[in-house]
């Protein structure tokens, strides 16, 4: 009798133990955590998820209990990632995802096509209809303007994980991103606020094949309160993004605006940032390479108005699209600072006021990789393949686009 008493006591216990276990995880604190990815650090890709933001999503993925949903632009050999996300499906948590195929049903990442086969029938979902029916509108709109359409790209790079978590930012499941090469930035975010908003834009896309220009405009009115901070969200297209997202943002400016970007064409926010360093504001920029030589990029107009722009010569690229203001808020998210990635691309975009640690991160990582970057490239710029960018003809990968690899490049001999 009493080591059935002692039992039954034991039992208890160890119920209420449990019960204690899920209910503190399931009270936990809402959060928000940064996580930087130095491309100077990195010499060649690598199959492997060596970069913390990448081992934060394994995590998140390996203790999740019921759901994940991700929408990833592809996925390129992250088996680390790709055989979390299968262990999750086999014990029952339910996967869903959704990638970008363009209208010749292809990604850009090669192991894409791998990745929905092994996750399964029916679990990932493209745009590649919803390009398809784009293709077909502009055929008969302009016979001649439709054969350099490829399709508008579902740019996203974040995971819903049991409706509370969501992992976002700049990085893509790859080699050269959650595998470490890239320069890039990845968020944490505990909100079950927030995570209803990522929920909803996933849905359109998943369960309705809404993309593009066909979804609707979903964004939070106000800023959401996250623990002591606050954050606005944005998924495009919507050209709200621009108007009533960054450029108050920038207008606000007091002391600094420090901008990793890949790629920057807008013009309004061009001309608010000339605006910004009239007024006194000290406005820097670092840019990738290769965009720096095409002829849409407006670095020059802004090195014209005497706005500081270093072009990264790493072998790794800048693939940041992140703002840090004033040690108090950031901009950060998929999109790069684009006509096409407002108004046409699927994309997530935040901005994180009343984040002073983590502004003050972001604002010192800029900082240092600034510093790593030689002061000629502030004043011209580097080949992204070749002697201008060491080890860019060591790393396996055609920096600059033209189809030759290392030193097959005649800018590498």
């Amino acid at each position: 009798m009493k080591k059935l008493f002692l039992l039954i006591i034991l039992i208890i216990l160890i119920s209420m133990t449990y019960c204690f276990a899920n209910n503190s995880q399931e009270n936990m604190q809402d959060s928000i955590n940064f996580y930087y990815v130095r491309a100077r650090e990195y010499n060649v890709p690598s199959y492997k998820t060596r970069t913390q933001a990448g081992q934060e999503l394994i995590k998140l993925i390996n203790n999740a209990q019921k759901s994940i949903d991700f929408a990833f632009y592809g996925f390129s050999y992250q088996e680390d990632i790709l055989s979390a996300l299968i262990n999750a499906k086999k014990r029952g948590v339910k996967v869903r995802g959704i990638v970008d195929i363009n209208v010749n049903g292809k990604n850009d990442y090669s192991g894409t096509d791998y990745a929905i086969n092994v996750l399964g029938n029916g679990v990932v979902k493209t745009d590649y209809l919803a390009d398809i029916q784009k293709l077909e509108k502009i055929k008969q709109e302009n016979p001649k303007k439709y054969r350099f359409f490829y399709g508008h790209i579902m740019h996203n790079k974040f995971c819903i994980i049991d409706n509370s978590y969501i992992w976002t930012g700049t990085l893509n499941i790859s080699t050269t991103g959650t595998g470490g090469f890239n320069e890039n930035i990845a968020t944490v975010i505990k909100s079950k606020e927030l995570a209803k908003y990522y929920k909803k834009e996933f849905e359109q896309m998943y369960l309705n094949n809404k993309f593009h220009e066909n979804k609707e405009k979903i964004f939070t009115n106000d800023f959401i309160k996250v623990e002591n901070s606050e954050v606005k969200l944005f998924f495009s297209p919507n050209s709200r993004i621009v108007e009533d997202g960054i450029i108050p943002e920038l207008k606000q400016a007091k002391k600094y605006i420090y901008i990793s970007m890949f790629l920057i064409t807008n013009e309004e926010i061009v001309n608010e940032l000339i605006a910004a360093k009239k007024r006194g504001v000290d406005v820097k920029l670092i840019i990738e390479a290769n965009h720096a030589a095409q002829q849409y990029t407006r670095h020059h107009l802004l090195r014209k108005n005497h706005i500081p722009v270093k072009v990264e010569n790493w072998a790794g690229k800048m693939h940041t699209k992140t703002a840090v203001i004033d040690d108090n808020t950031i901009i950060s998210g998929s999109a790069n600072w684009t006509n096409s990635a407002f108004n046409y691309n699927d994309e997530n975009l935040s901005i994180y006021k009343n984040v002073p640690n983590e502004a003050q991160y972001l604002k010192k990582e800029f900082l240092l990789s600034w510093k790593s970057i030689p002061l000629k490239w502030k004043y011209f710029n580097p080949d992204a393949e070749g002697k201008d960018s060491p080890n860019s003809c060591e790393d396996g990968i055609d920096n600059n686009h033209n189809g030759l690899i290392d030193i097959d490049d005649p800018l590498c001999k």
